[in-house]
């Protein structure tokens, strides 16, 4: 066995056992990765992390920066497929998954085995497709989805969603009639919470839809957990709290669906359940930033503590088992 590589597996042997399905050796050699259709390259296990819907470009580095630094601490080495441009569109619509496919089967050749898989949201929608597609789940030892909405989300707007938006869009209005400046917020992250709603991406995840229908189950023969967030707001006036509601989504995805909770029941899957409490006028606030400071919400979900050590657990665990197996 390559004595690089064994002292990686020494020093992760004692990770958390989710071993089911993990298959094939660790690369053996540096790996340049560009022309695999991903950015970053890689001497080590690759880890390709795929964003969700309606992402931009240039911040996607900046979204995974805590997971990238969580996998390389892990022994692994981080790559960043980009699906941008086609993630207002369902996942088969522009054919990303069938680059996501190509790039996955290129890096597996070029490491000398299989890589791992890390999604956010609807990323974990468009691994599903790539499946579908016919990548083999052998390249795959094991994988992370993030709020992915599995079995879809809401034919309609959560109650405490479709409240805070109302309120907010009335906010909007009546403090841009005041002051015209606020407008600029208004039209920034509440104008693109509304114009998201209406995309071809949302009508294919919406529950029930023909695309969600379609788009075959995870497959249990690759091992995976599922993270969801579970968001509780509070009414609050100063330091005083009247009530409290239980969401049961992480402001986008419910619980449920991100957990795949009907759909797949294999031994080698595991979810985890990220739960937080905040106050309405906290969350209101938050969507300047479209809700990217409440740590249960659908996009910090990425940088939890819990989420980051289910991903080094796995990607650590994907390291040992390929060392055992022996380079080629």
């Amino acid at each position: 066995m390559n004595r690089r590589w064994l002292a990686v597996a020494v020093g992760v042997s004692l990770v958390a056992s989710v071993s089911g399905g993990v298959v094939g050796p660790v690369p053996a050699r540096a790996a340049s990765v560009r022309e695999c259709d991903v950015t970053g390259e890689s001497d080590r296990f690759p880890v390709v992390l795929i964003h969700g819907f309606a992402t931009k470009s240039e911040t996607i580095a900046r979204d995974w920066k805590p997971a990238s630094d969580a996998i390389t601490a892990a022994g692994g080495q981080p790559v960043l497929f980009d699906w941008a441009g086609e993630s207002w569109d369902w996942v088969t619509k522009k054919g990303a998954e069938k680059r996501l496919r190509s790039s996955i089967e290129c890096l597996a050749a070029k490491a000398g085995g299989p890589v791992f898989v890390v999604a956010h949201s609807m990323g974990g929608l468009l691994l599903r497709a790539a499946f579908q597609d016919g990548l083999d789940t052998r390249l795959v030892a094991g994988a992370v989805t993030i709020g992915t909405p599995h079995e879809g989300i809401s034919q309609k707007l959560p109650a405490v969603a479709a409240f805070l938006l109302g309120v907010g869009t009335g906010a909007c209005i009546t403090a841009t009639l005041v002051l015209p400046v606020v407008s600029a917020f208004c039209a920034g992250p509440l104008g693109g919470q509304v114009t998201n709603l209406f995309s071809g991406a949302v009508a294919g995840m919406t529950a029930g839809s023909t695309e969600l229908s379609q788009l075959k189950p995870w497959p249990d023969s690759v091992p995976a957990t599922f993270i969801a967030g579970e968001l509780t707001l509070c009414f609050t006036t100063f330091l005083l709290k009247f009530s409290c509601l239980n969401s049961g989504f992480d402001s986008l995805v419910k619980v449920d669906s991100a957990l795949a909770s009907t759909t797949v029941s294999a031994p080698n899957i595991s979810r985890v359940t990220i739960r937080c409490e905040t106050s309405v006028g906290y969350f209101l606030y938050d969507l300047r930033t479209e809700f990217d400071h409440v740590p249960c919400s659908h996009g910090p979900l990425r940088r939890q503590p819990e989420t980051l050590t289910a991903i080094t657990t796995m990607v650590g665990n994907a390291i040992c088992v390929g060392a055992q197996e022996g380079n080629p």
